[in-house]
């Protein structure tokens, strides 16, 4: 069985969660995509793992307060978040030197040169 594609990943995240932000969805969709092609990563991250990463944001982000618009990128918050969600949905090669939250902040960080 294969994943689904980016654009129904996308889908999927936006229906179950409550955070109607593109820009947050796609960059969360493509840690988890990320993971699968990642070189020392043996079992990459479902969809879950983006669910529960603009979750974790968006909660975070409303506990902030009036203040602070949940629409807000925070990449620090953005960071956090992606590490509390997928460190424990991804398999590190068992030789690789690198640990989860490694493998996810260089994902991050190299997503984030992108844009």
């Amino acid at each position: 069985m294969d994943y689904q594609s980016e654009e129904e990943e996308v889908e999927i995240v936006r229906r179950r969660t409550t955070l109607d932000k593109s820009e947050i969805i796609e960059l969360a969709v493509a840690i988890a995509r990320g993971t699968r092609k990642h070189p020392d990563v043996k079992l990459g991250s479902s969809v879950r793992g983006s669910i529960d990463m603009i979750d974790i944001y968006a909660k975070t982000m409303n506990g902030l307060g009036p203040s602070v618009s949940r629409y807000q990128l925070d990449d620090n918050l953005l960071l956090h978040s992606a590490m509390m969600s997928f460190r424990s949905k991804i398999w590190i090669y068992e030789t690789s030197e690198k640990t989860p939250e490694e493998v996810i902040r260089e994902i991050f960080n190299k997503l984030q040169k992108k844009n």
